[in-house]
């Protein structure tokens, strides 16, 4: 799969997911306070988007296992629905 994204929207759709998903230009470094972030705009909005493709496929193969269960399930119940136990 690959994206196609014309070269005059680039900076637009990066610049949307970083305001999105809160990219900051300067993070907070514990001793000296604030120091530029060494994440590009570019590897944030690349990450935020691989992120959110893995998420995507996980609900999709949750959605197939649970719809197999189901059907196993269902299958199942007509299998056994004939099935009768006599006290002999």
């Amino acid at each position: 799969m690959h994206a196609n994204i014309p070269v005059g929207k680039r900076d637009e759709i990066r610049d949307a997911i970083c305001l999105v998903y809160n990219y900051q230009d300067e993070i907070e470094d514990g001793d000296e306070g604030m120091i530029p972030n060494p994440e590009t705009k570019n590897q944030f909005a690349n990450r935020q988007l691989l992120s959110y493709l893995k998420e995507i496929h996980k609900k999709y193969k949750t959605i197939l296992a649970d719809t197999a269960r189901i059907t196993a399930i269902n299958e199942s119940e007509i299998f056994t629905s004939d099935i009768t136990v006599d006290d002999d």
